[in-house]
Protein backbone atom coordinates (compact mmCIF):
# COMPACT_ATOMS: atom_id res chain seq x y z
CA UNK A 1 0.00 0.00 0.00
CA UNK A 2 1.14 3.54 -0.75
CA UNK A 3 2.30 5.73 2.12
CA UNK A 4 0.16 8.83 2.66
CA UNK A 5 -2.75 7.35 0.72
CA UNK A 6 -6.32 8.17 1.78
CA UNK A 7 -9.66 6.72 0.71
CA UNK A 8 -12.39 9.13 -0.36
CA UNK A 9 -15.85 7.60 -0.81
CA UNK A 10 -18.58 9.43 -2.75
CA UNK A 11 -22.20 8.48 -1.93
CA UNK A 12 -25.64 10.06 -2.15
CA UNK A 13 -26.39 9.55 1.57
CA UNK A 14 -24.78 8.30 4.76
CA UNK A 15 -25.59 4.66 4.01
CA UNK A 16 -26.29 2.40 7.01
CA UNK A 17 -25.39 -0.54 4.78
CA UNK A 18 -21.85 0.68 4.14
CA UNK A 19 -20.91 2.46 7.35
CA UNK A 20 -19.63 -0.61 9.25
CA UNK A 21 -17.19 -1.41 6.45
CA UNK A 22 -16.03 2.23 6.35
CA UNK A 23 -15.55 2.21 10.14
CA UNK A 24 -13.39 -0.90 9.83
CA UNK A 25 -11.34 0.60 6.99
CA UNK A 26 -10.90 3.86 8.92
CA UNK A 27 -9.04 1.96 11.66
CA UNK A 28 -6.25 1.33 9.15
CA UNK A 29 -6.37 4.28 6.74
CA UNK A 30 -7.75 7.78 6.61
CA UNK A 31 -11.31 7.65 5.24
CA UNK A 32 -13.32 10.61 3.97
CA UNK A 33 -16.99 10.21 3.09
CA UNK A 34 -18.60 12.75 0.77
CA UNK A 35 -22.42 12.73 0.63
CA UNK A 36 -25.12 14.89 -0.89
CA UNK A 37 -27.32 14.66 2.19
CA UNK A 38 -27.24 12.78 5.48
CA UNK A 39 -30.47 10.88 4.91
CA UNK A 40 -33.04 10.70 2.12
CA UNK A 41 -36.80 11.18 2.56
CA UNK A 42 -37.60 7.48 2.21
CA UNK A 43 -35.37 6.53 5.14
CA UNK A 44 -36.60 9.48 7.23
CA UNK A 45 -40.18 8.38 6.67
CA UNK A 46 -39.33 4.78 7.49
CA UNK A 47 -37.70 5.78 10.78
CA UNK A 48 -34.13 4.72 9.95
CA UNK A 49 -31.49 5.79 12.45
CA UNK A 50 -28.63 8.01 11.27
CA UNK A 51 -25.40 5.99 11.57
CA UNK A 52 -22.57 7.11 13.82
CA UNK A 53 -19.64 8.23 11.64
CA UNK A 54 -16.94 7.52 14.25
CA UNK A 55 -13.50 8.56 12.99
CA UNK A 56 -14.66 9.02 9.39
CA UNK A 57 -14.26 12.53 8.00
CA UNK A 58 -17.75 13.40 6.76
CA UNK A 59 -18.36 16.14 4.16
CA UNK A 60 -21.96 17.01 3.28
CA UNK A 61 -22.88 18.76 0.02
CA UNK A 62 -19.40 20.24 -0.55
CA UNK A 63 -18.77 23.52 -2.35
CA UNK A 64 -16.63 23.63 -5.49
CA UNK A 65 -13.68 24.84 -3.42
CA UNK A 66 -14.09 21.92 -1.00
CA UNK A 67 -14.22 19.48 -3.91
CA UNK A 68 -11.01 20.92 -5.38
CA UNK A 69 -9.22 20.35 -2.05
CA UNK A 70 -10.25 16.68 -2.09
CA UNK A 71 -8.12 16.13 -5.18
CA UNK A 72 -4.85 17.62 -3.97
CA UNK A 73 -3.18 14.29 -3.15
CA UNK A 74 -2.63 12.23 -6.32
CA UNK A 75 -2.09 9.08 -4.23
CA UNK A 76 -5.63 9.17 -2.80
CA UNK A 77 -8.15 6.64 -4.09
CA UNK A 78 -11.63 7.95 -4.90
CA UNK A 79 -14.41 5.34 -4.70
CA UNK A 80 -17.73 6.29 -6.29
CA UNK A 81 -21.17 4.73 -5.70
CA UNK A 82 -21.84 4.25 -9.39
CA UNK A 83 -21.03 6.90 -11.98
CA UNK A 84 -23.98 9.14 -12.80
CA UNK A 85 -26.92 8.01 -10.64
CA UNK A 86 -26.41 10.79 -8.07
CA UNK A 87 -25.44 14.44 -8.70
CA UNK A 88 -22.69 14.73 -6.06
CA UNK A 89 -21.19 11.40 -7.11
CA UNK A 90 -21.14 12.43 -10.79
CA UNK A 91 -19.57 15.80 -9.93
CA UNK A 92 -16.79 14.08 -8.06
CA UNK A 93 -16.37 11.44 -10.74
CA UNK A 94 -15.96 14.02 -13.53
CA UNK A 95 -13.42 15.89 -11.40
CA UNK A 96 -11.52 12.63 -10.82
CA UNK A 97 -11.44 11.90 -14.56
CA UNK A 98 -10.14 15.40 -15.31
CA UNK A 99 -7.60 15.15 -12.51
CA UNK A 100 -6.43 11.66 -13.62
CA UNK A 101 -7.06 10.40 -10.09
CA UNK A 102 -7.11 6.83 -8.88
CA UNK A 103 -10.71 5.70 -9.37
CA UNK A 104 -12.80 2.82 -8.06
CA UNK A 105 -16.52 2.09 -8.43
CA UNK A 106 -18.69 0.50 -5.75
CA UNK A 107 -22.04 -0.39 -7.26
CA UNK A 108 -25.18 -2.48 -7.02
CA UNK A 109 -26.45 -4.36 -10.12
CA UNK A 110 -28.78 -2.74 -12.62
CA UNK A 111 -32.30 -4.02 -13.20
CA UNK A 112 -32.48 -4.39 -16.98
CA UNK A 113 -36.20 -5.27 -17.22
CA UNK A 114 -38.48 -3.12 -19.40
CA UNK A 115 -37.64 -0.18 -21.62
CA UNK A 116 -35.99 1.68 -18.74
CA UNK A 117 -33.66 -1.25 -18.26
CA UNK A 118 -32.79 -1.22 -21.96
CA UNK A 119 -31.76 2.44 -21.80
CA UNK A 120 -29.76 1.80 -18.62
CA UNK A 121 -27.88 -0.91 -20.52
CA UNK A 122 -27.14 1.48 -23.38
CA UNK A 123 -25.97 4.18 -20.96
CA UNK A 124 -23.74 1.67 -19.17
CA UNK A 125 -22.15 0.53 -22.43
CA UNK A 126 -21.56 4.14 -23.46
CA UNK A 127 -19.95 4.99 -20.12
CA UNK A 128 -17.75 1.92 -20.43
CA UNK A 129 -16.49 3.11 -23.81
CA UNK A 130 -15.69 6.49 -22.28
CA UNK A 131 -14.31 5.55 -18.88
CA UNK A 132 -13.05 1.94 -18.86
CA UNK A 133 -9.43 3.11 -19.23
CA UNK A 134 -9.84 5.56 -16.32
CA UNK A 135 -11.41 3.19 -13.80
CA UNK A 136 -9.00 1.01 -11.84
CA UNK A 137 -11.45 -1.36 -10.14
CA UNK A 138 -15.17 -2.08 -9.83
CA UNK A 139 -16.59 -3.66 -6.66
CA UNK A 140 -20.05 -4.87 -7.69
CA UNK A 141 -22.53 -6.46 -5.28
CA UNK A 142 -23.17 -10.18 -5.78
CA UNK A 143 -23.22 -12.24 -8.97
CA UNK A 144 -25.83 -9.84 -10.37
CA UNK A 145 -23.46 -6.89 -9.96
CA UNK A 146 -20.59 -8.74 -11.66
CA UNK A 147 -22.90 -9.69 -14.55
CA UNK A 148 -24.04 -6.07 -14.86
CA UNK A 149 -20.53 -4.74 -15.41
CA UNK A 150 -19.65 -7.68 -17.66
CA UNK A 151 -22.64 -6.69 -19.83
CA UNK A 152 -21.42 -3.11 -19.94
CA UNK A 153 -18.12 -4.40 -21.29
CA UNK A 154 -15.61 -3.51 -18.57
CA UNK A 155 -12.35 -5.43 -18.36
CA UNK A 156 -12.85 -8.67 -16.45
CA UNK A 157 -9.72 -8.10 -14.35
CA UNK A 158 -11.23 -4.87 -13.02
CA UNK A 159 -14.47 -6.43 -11.73
CA UNK A 160 -14.64 -7.87 -8.21
CA UNK A 161 -17.59 -9.33 -6.38
CA UNK A 162 -18.64 -7.14 -3.47
CA UNK A 163 -21.46 -6.90 -0.93
CA UNK A 164 -22.72 -4.96 2.06
CA UNK A 165 -21.50 -5.81 5.53
CA UNK A 166 -22.89 -5.23 9.01
CA UNK A 167 -21.50 -5.75 12.48
CA UNK A 168 -22.73 -8.73 14.41
CA UNK A 169 -25.14 -7.62 17.10
CA UNK A 170 -25.64 -9.29 20.48
CA UNK A 171 -28.73 -11.43 20.03
CA UNK A 172 -30.95 -11.92 23.04
CA UNK A 173 -32.84 -14.90 21.66
CA UNK A 174 -30.87 -18.02 20.77
CA UNK A 175 -33.76 -20.52 20.80
CA UNK A 176 -35.26 -20.93 17.31
CA UNK A 177 -39.05 -20.85 17.06
CA UNK A 178 -41.07 -22.64 14.40
CA UNK A 179 -41.72 -19.38 12.53
CA UNK A 180 -40.77 -17.56 9.34
CA UNK A 181 -39.75 -13.90 9.08
CA UNK A 182 -40.01 -11.30 6.32
CA UNK A 183 -38.40 -7.86 6.67
CA UNK A 184 -38.85 -5.07 4.12
CA UNK A 185 -41.19 -2.61 2.48
CA UNK A 186 -44.66 -3.94 1.76
CA UNK A 187 -44.45 -3.22 -1.97
CA UNK A 188 -44.82 -5.30 -5.12
CA UNK A 189 -41.06 -5.49 -5.77
CA UNK A 190 -40.59 -7.29 -2.45
CA UNK A 191 -43.31 -9.85 -3.38
CA UNK A 192 -44.70 -9.99 0.14
CA UNK A 193 -48.35 -10.30 -0.98
CA UNK A 194 -47.72 -13.45 -3.08
CA UNK A 195 -45.71 -14.89 -0.18
CA UNK A 196 -48.52 -14.21 2.30
CA UNK A 197 -51.08 -15.68 -0.10
CA UNK A 198 -49.26 -18.99 -0.67
CA UNK A 199 -48.47 -19.18 3.04
CA UNK A 200 -52.18 -18.87 3.79
CA UNK A 201 -53.24 -21.25 0.99
CA UNK A 202 -50.92 -23.95 2.31
CA UNK A 203 -51.92 -23.37 5.95
CA UNK A 204 -48.47 -22.10 6.86
CA UNK A 205 -46.66 -25.24 5.62
CA UNK A 206 -46.59 -26.37 9.25
CA UNK A 207 -44.85 -23.23 10.45
CA UNK A 208 -46.52 -21.59 13.43
CA UNK A 209 -46.42 -18.07 11.98
CA UNK A 210 -45.19 -15.73 9.25
CA UNK A 211 -43.99 -12.54 10.96
CA UNK A 212 -44.06 -9.58 8.57
CA UNK A 213 -41.94 -6.58 9.60
CA UNK A 214 -42.39 -3.40 7.57
CA UNK A 215 -44.88 -0.91 6.19
CA UNK A 216 -46.06 -0.06 2.72
CA UNK A 217 -48.97 0.24 0.28
CA UNK A 218 -49.74 -3.50 0.27
CA UNK A 219 -50.43 -3.58 4.01
CA UNK A 220 -54.22 -3.43 3.66
CA UNK A 221 -54.25 -6.14 1.00
CA UNK A 222 -52.28 -8.44 3.28
CA UNK A 223 -54.54 -7.63 6.24
CA UNK A 224 -57.54 -8.58 4.11
CA UNK A 225 -56.27 -12.14 3.63
CA UNK A 226 -54.48 -12.59 6.96
CA UNK A 227 -55.28 -15.28 9.46
CA UNK A 228 -53.87 -16.33 12.83
CA UNK A 229 -50.65 -17.59 11.26
CA UNK A 230 -49.79 -14.30 9.52
CA UNK A 231 -48.89 -11.35 11.74
CA UNK A 232 -48.15 -7.82 10.53
CA UNK A 233 -45.83 -6.18 13.02
CA UNK A 234 -45.33 -2.84 11.25
CA UNK A 235 -42.08 -0.93 11.68
CA UNK A 236 -39.92 -2.13 14.55
CA UNK A 237 -36.67 -0.87 16.01
CA UNK A 238 -33.48 -2.47 14.71
CA UNK A 239 -33.00 -4.44 17.94
CA UNK A 240 -36.60 -5.71 17.91
CA UNK A 241 -36.23 -6.75 14.27
CA UNK A 242 -32.97 -8.59 14.96
CA UNK A 243 -34.55 -10.42 17.89
CA UNK A 244 -37.33 -11.73 15.62
CA UNK A 245 -34.88 -12.69 12.85
CA UNK A 246 -32.60 -14.50 15.29
CA UNK A 247 -35.49 -16.43 16.86
CA UNK A 248 -36.98 -17.53 13.51
CA UNK A 249 -36.33 -20.87 11.85
CA UNK A 250 -36.20 -19.18 8.46
CA UNK A 251 -36.05 -15.76 6.78
CA UNK A 252 -37.60 -15.25 3.35
CA UNK A 253 -36.72 -12.55 0.81
CA UNK A 254 -38.74 -13.26 -2.36
CA UNK A 255 -38.01 -9.94 -4.14
CA UNK A 256 -38.36 -9.40 -7.87
CA UNK A 257 -35.10 -7.44 -7.54
CA UNK A 258 -32.80 -6.46 -4.69
CA UNK A 259 -29.33 -5.06 -5.33
CA UNK A 260 -28.09 -6.84 -2.21
CA UNK A 261 -30.43 -7.32 0.80
CA UNK A 262 -28.63 -6.65 4.08
CA UNK A 263 -31.32 -8.51 5.99
CA UNK A 264 -29.72 -11.69 4.60
CA UNK A 265 -26.45 -10.77 6.36
CA UNK A 266 -28.34 -10.09 9.58
CA UNK A 267 -30.08 -13.45 9.41
CA UNK A 268 -26.90 -15.45 8.74
CA UNK A 269 -25.05 -13.61 11.52
CA UNK A 270 -27.78 -14.81 13.89
CA UNK A 271 -27.61 -18.38 12.57
CA UNK A 272 -30.93 -18.15 10.71
CA UNK A 273 -31.02 -19.71 7.21
CA UNK A 274 -32.60 -17.80 4.31
CA UNK A 275 -34.69 -18.48 1.22
CA UNK A 276 -34.23 -15.76 -1.41
CA UNK A 277 -35.07 -15.25 -5.04
CA UNK A 278 -32.38 -15.45 -7.70
CA UNK A 279 -32.71 -11.68 -8.18
CA UNK A 280 -31.50 -10.90 -4.66
CA UNK A 281 -27.83 -9.93 -4.73
CA UNK A 282 -27.10 -11.51 -1.34
CA UNK A 283 -28.42 -14.88 -2.58
CA UNK A 284 -24.77 -15.58 -3.46
CA UNK A 285 -24.29 -16.25 0.29
CA UNK A 286 -26.89 -19.05 0.39
CA UNK A 287 -24.96 -22.26 -0.12
CA UNK A 288 -24.78 -25.52 1.82
CA UNK A 289 -26.98 -25.36 4.95
CA UNK A 290 -27.32 -21.57 4.88
CA UNK A 291 -30.49 -21.56 2.79
CA UNK A 292 -31.86 -21.92 -0.74
CA UNK A 293 -32.47 -19.88 -3.88
CA UNK A 294 -35.59 -20.08 -6.05
CA UNK A 295 -35.97 -18.71 -9.56
CA UNK A 296 -37.46 -15.22 -9.31
CA UNK A 297 -41.26 -15.29 -9.67
CA UNK A 298 -41.43 -19.10 -9.49
CA UNK A 299 -43.93 -19.57 -6.66
CA UNK A 300 -44.09 -23.34 -7.20
CA UNK A 301 -40.39 -23.57 -6.48
CA UNK A 302 -40.79 -21.32 -3.43
CA UNK A 303 -43.69 -23.51 -2.31
CA UNK A 304 -41.45 -26.61 -2.54
CA UNK A 305 -38.66 -24.94 -0.56
CA UNK A 306 -40.99 -23.85 2.23
CA UNK A 307 -42.10 -27.46 2.69
CA UNK A 308 -38.48 -28.59 2.54
CA UNK A 309 -37.34 -26.19 5.27
CA UNK A 310 -40.28 -26.91 7.54
CA UNK A 311 -39.35 -30.61 7.44
CA UNK A 312 -35.61 -30.00 7.66
CA UNK A 313 -34.29 -30.90 11.09
CA UNK A 314 -31.81 -28.27 12.29
CA UNK A 315 -29.78 -28.71 15.46
CA UNK A 316 -28.18 -25.99 17.56
CA UNK A 317 -24.87 -27.03 15.99
CA UNK A 318 -26.33 -26.37 12.52
CA UNK A 319 -27.40 -22.85 13.50
CA UNK A 320 -24.03 -22.26 15.16
CA UNK A 321 -22.22 -23.32 11.98
CA UNK A 322 -24.17 -20.75 9.94
CA UNK A 323 -23.32 -18.03 12.44
CA UNK A 324 -19.65 -19.03 12.58
CA UNK A 325 -19.40 -19.05 8.79
CA UNK A 326 -20.90 -15.54 8.67
CA UNK A 327 -18.42 -14.24 11.26
CA UNK A 328 -15.50 -15.56 9.20
CA UNK A 329 -16.82 -14.60 5.75
CA UNK A 330 -19.00 -11.46 5.78
CA UNK A 331 -17.93 -9.37 8.76
CA UNK A 332 -16.82 -5.75 8.08
CA UNK A 333 -13.28 -6.70 9.13
CA UNK A 334 -13.14 -9.59 6.63
CA UNK A 335 -14.53 -7.25 3.96
CA UNK A 336 -11.79 -4.72 4.75
CA UNK A 337 -9.08 -7.36 4.35
CA UNK A 338 -10.58 -8.32 0.99
CA UNK A 339 -10.95 -4.69 -0.13
CA UNK A 340 -7.28 -3.98 0.59
CA UNK A 341 -6.34 -7.06 -1.45
CA UNK A 342 -8.37 -5.59 -4.32
CA UNK A 343 -6.38 -2.35 -3.95
CA UNK A 344 -3.05 -4.20 -3.92
CA UNK A 345 -4.01 -6.16 -7.02
CA UNK A 346 -5.40 -3.14 -8.87
CA UNK A 347 -2.26 -1.06 -8.33
CA UNK A 348 0.28 -3.79 -9.01
CA UNK A 349 1.37 -4.79 -5.50
CA UNK A 350 -0.08 -8.30 -5.93
CA UNK A 351 -0.27 -10.42 -9.09
CA UNK A 352 -3.01 -12.86 -8.09
CA UNK A 353 -6.57 -11.56 -8.37
CA UNK A 354 -8.30 -11.94 -4.98
CA UNK A 355 -11.51 -13.91 -4.55
CA UNK A 356 -14.38 -12.81 -2.33
CA UNK A 357 -14.17 -14.68 1.01
CA UNK A 358 -17.84 -15.66 0.92
CA UNK A 359 -17.53 -17.66 -2.34
CA UNK A 360 -14.48 -19.79 -1.46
Amino acid sequence: MVQGMNFIFWQNILSPHQIDFLHSLSKRYSVTLVVETIQDEYRKKDGWEIPNIGSIDLIVNPSNDEIVKLFKNKEDIHVFSGISAYPIVYRGFKKAIKNKSRIGILSEPINFTGYKGFFKLLRGKYQCLRFNKNIDFIAATGDLGVKTYNKFGYSVNKIFQWGYFVKQKTFKILEKENSVAFVGQLINRKQIFPLARIFLTNNGYGFKKLNIIGKGPQEQSIKAISSDNIELLGRLSNNETLDIISSSKLLILPSLFDGWGVVVNEALLSGTPVIASSNVGASVLLKENRGDIFEVGNLKQLDHLLYKWYNKIMSKEDYDSIQNWAKKSISPEIATDYFLKIIDYSYGAKKEKPEAPWIR
